[in-house]
């Protein structure tokens, strides 16, 4: 179970939950009284829907409760919002994945294409374009910090993506780097690196490592580099990096101030006329000792990107978090720190011609 309370509350009798309701000051109540470390479900239903459910009707304590209601949860939308979130909650991205598969199927609309990726594809019948506008969701995590759980539920290509993770996060603003040509769609990505150059116009690893980006060979940095070369800066102050988001989570943990941009300024307006990074950041967050991230996208496709944007996402929210715990200093805070939520809005999630066709005729994705 994701809830971790006290054997005392557990034999709490119904009626007195009943006095409480979900009303979350009540809840907190409880939590003070009970020494709670966290409740998290019963925050999202109210005192009907907690008592008027024939499961649990003859429950004699919270404990009878709790159980049935964790076999309700699997793998379904929840019936009623987080009373801190208007986002709705899944509990696998299984289920997220068929939702959205019956929403494309459903409701996605044509839209025109003039440019994809910089590229003219006004005459090819492949780049038609279906779309979904602005999409919003969240996966409650469950605290789970075994990655073997989130390979099996989100279905990355792998082993690119935790390949091309460890790329990422490796503190080196690398372009073109490696793990591009792996990607199952690497022939497709070679067309995009400059002839002159051959780098790209943007790679994760520069916009998550940017102090340094573009300062030296395919961006690969020596420590003596670093001592001699002078970061890059903004109007203000020194870019910031990784390294400098785990540093303000670790010296304020409730910050909401713990944002990484990947979309730079540069890729405001026409640009190089290229292609734009469809990650816009990551913004991580500590509530109730839960560590919960936010990705917002400007655009994604379904069929070849959503499922690594998704596994690539919480990759990064459980390394963050493990960096966090190996700084921990004397407080030793992070080591009750888990995961809590992944929440993420696209504004543009989109399928091209050939793989809405087959979606279409009820063939998952492969």
């Amino acid at each position: 179970m994701s809830v971790r309370v006290t054997e005392k509350f557990l034999q709490t009798p119904i009626a007195e939950l009943e006095t409480y309701g979900a009303d979350i000051k009540a809840i907190n109540h409880l939590e003070d009284k009970f020494g709670i470390l966290y409740i998290h479900h019963l925050r999202r239903f109210t005192k009907e829907q907690l008592l008027g459910r024939k499961d649990w009707l003859g429950a004699n304590n919270l404990k009878t409760v709790l159980t049935a209601l964790e076999k309700y949860k699997k793998d379904c939308l929840l019936e009623i919002n987080d009373q801190r979130s208007e986002m709705e909650y899944f509990y696998s991205f299984q289920a997220v994945d068929s939702f959205l598969s019956n929403r494309i199927r459903s409701s996605a609309v044509r839209v025109p294409q003039i440019r994809w990726q910089g590229i003219d594809v006004r005459k090819d019948p492949a780049a038609r374009a279906y779309e979904l506008l602005n999409v919003s969701f969240g996966v409650h995590l469950q605290e789970k910090m075994d990655l073997t759980h989130w390979k099996n539920q989100i279905r990355p290509n792998l082993p690119w993506a935790d390949n091309h993770f460890e790329e990422r996060v490796g503190r080196q603003p690398l372009n073109p780097g490696v793990e591009w040509q792996n990607w199952p769609w690497g022939r497709s990505a070679d067309n995009f690196r400059s002839e002159s150059l051959q780098i790209f116009n943007h790679t994760y690893q520069e916009r998550l490592w940017p102090k340094y980006a573009g300062m030296t060979s395919e961006g690969k940095l020596t420590d003596e580099q670093r001592k001699d070369l002078q970061p890059r800066t903004g109007i203000r102050s020194m870019y910031g990096d990784l390294d400098s988001l785990v540093d303000l989570l670790v010296r304020e943990p409730t910050t909401r101030q713990a944002y990484i941009p990947l979309f730079f300024p540069e890729d405001t307006g026409w640009g190089d006329g290229g292609r734009k990074p469809c990650t816009l950041g990551y913004q991580f967050i500590v509530r109730d000792n839960r560590i919960h991230i936010w990705y917002p996208l400007r655009s994604c496709d379904f069929a070849h990107h959503f499922r690594d944007d998704c596994y690539l996402a919480i990759r990064l929210l459980l390394w963050v978090l493990n960096e966090c715990r190996s700084r921990n200093g004397r407080r030793k805070y992070w080591d009750d720190v888990y995961p809590g939520t992944y929440s993420m809005h696209i504004t543009s999630l989109h399928i091209f011609e050939n793989d809405y066709r087959e979606l279409r005729s009820g063939t998952p994705l492969a």
